[in-house]
């Protein structure tokens, strides 16, 4: 998870979201690695435990407004069979 205050707004890119090839869904944003960054890891996270963050916000008292979070493959983390990755 990337704590918002350390990111640039030239590391945000608009992402338009498509339905197939011709129908527009919506858009999203993407982000870029740069310098500066902080990162943090959640390291010992269980099956039967739940994190949930808070990743966007429309009031307009809230300073953080974004949470850009990453999914992160370790080689030390044992090789699971996952219908998202086995194809």
């Amino acid at each position: 998870m990337m704590d918002y205050r350390s990111l640039s707004a030239s590391n945000l890119h608009p992402c338009t979201l498509w339905r197939h090839q011709h129908e527009e869904r919506g858009q999203t944003v993407a982000f870029s690695y740069a310098e500066g960054q902080e990162w943090y890891y959640l390291d010992g996270h269980r099956r039967e435990e739940v994190t949930m963050i808070k990743i966007w916000d429309n009031k307009e008292d809230v300073v953080g407004k974004r949470e850009f979070l990453a999914i992160l493959f370790l080689p030390t983390q044992p090789k699971k069979r996952s219908k998202y990755t086995d194809r």
